[in-house]
């Protein structure tokens, strides 16, 4: 069926299969681009969200020292200067809280978030009760509740802490895996598709150089022996593209050759026939004249013997007459 088709037709169909397999290459390289980017961003989200981790837990543990600290002072003007330091970390941390409540997605992760929130408020309010006792000058009342309730408290929200950030390191390493596997796949699929083209490409190429190539050659030694005068030659190509019909063509010359010069013998046949009777008539004319002729001369030698005797006869009677008046005279 291919081979049927003509010249313009497999270049249409060859070069259109090649854009279509680099196009599908292309769409498939964009496609994992994109995918890649997504995965790259979801890498950069747990990043950052291990990166609010690390500062919630610094925030915290600076609020503990500063606590700590609290308890070994009895100045109050400075428990209060501490006391406001504890403030700007809380804000702080608050705000890394609400960042990642923005970026949390599934459930698992709002889920131990929020442990994180349920137990950095727990802590915040047993804070509260040791600074309060500690601002009132009752180090040793404080003392006493940090290690009763604060402590079990900070170990607490350390613990959700770190089971947040063990979270966000799992996710974070399948998210990676996931990358690298992706990008072998898409290496392979690429590998695949450009082999596939390029394996394609050169099958066309052979395919037609090859039906193009072969045709010529054969119709080219048909021509040579054509010119050296045989016209016995067929040309065996039956393909229906332009070779195909150049070589109909050549095949309906060479017969119209042949049948010119059968048609050629035939009247130099008849014609040496109708010179031959036309010399054999020629010959008879000629014969014909020659008699006439003949016959021509005698009756001009006949008539010429008549004249002869009418002249003799004329000269007897001019005699006569004259014998008959000398006769009548006398």
């Amino acid at each position: 069926m291919f081979r049927n088709l003509t010249i313009g037709k497999k270049l249409m169909v060859s070069f259109g299969s090649i854009i279509f397999l680099l196009i599908i290459l292309s769409a498939y390289t964009i496609f994992s681009i994109i995918s890649a980017n997504k995965e790259v961003n979801k890498l950069d989200e747990r990043f950052d969200e291990i990166l609010y981790v690390a500062e919630i837990q610094r925030e915290i543990n600076a609020i503990d020292l500063n606590i700590r600290k609290m308890l070994t002072l009895t100045d109050i003007s400075k428990k209060q200067e501490i006391m406001k330091e504890i403030e700007e970390h809380r804000k702080y941390y608050r705000k890394k809280i609400e960042e990642l409540e923005k970026i949390t997605k599934d459930q698992e992760e709002r889920q131990k978030l929020q442990n994180v929130i349920n137990k950095s408020n727990e802590i915040r309010d047993a804070n509260n009760k040791v600074m309060q006792l500690a601002i009132t000058g009752k180090n040793q009342e404080a003392i006493e509740l940090y290690f009763k309730e604060v402590e079990l408290k900070s170990e607490n929200i350390q613990k959700a802490l770190n089971e947040l950030m063990s979270y966000y390191h799992s996710t974070a390493n399948k998210t990676i895996d996931e990358i690298n596997r992706t990008f072998k796949y898409d290496l392979l699929i690429s590998i695949a598709l450009s082999v596939i083209s390029i394996t394609i490409a050169v099958f066309f190429a052979i395919f037609i150089s090859s039906s193009v190539k072969t045709p010529v050659t054969e119709i080219k030694g048909v021509l040579d022996k054509v010119a050296q005068g045989d016209l016995s030659v067929d040309i065996k190509l039956k393909s229906k593209d332009e070779l195909g019909m150049i070589a109909q063509s050549i095949r309906e010359a060479i017969t119209n050759i042949k049948n010119l010069i059968a048609e050629t013998k035939t009247v130099s046949t008849s014609l040496a026939s109708s010179s031959e009777e036309l010399s054999a008539t020629t010959e008879e004319i000629s014969r014909n004249l020659k008699s006439q002729t003949e016959r021509a001369s005698q009756i001009a030698s006949a008539a010429e013997e008549m004249s002869q005797t009418v002249v003799d006869i004329a000269k007897n009677a001019s005699q006569i007459a004259e014998v008959r008046v000398t006769t009548a005279n006398v």
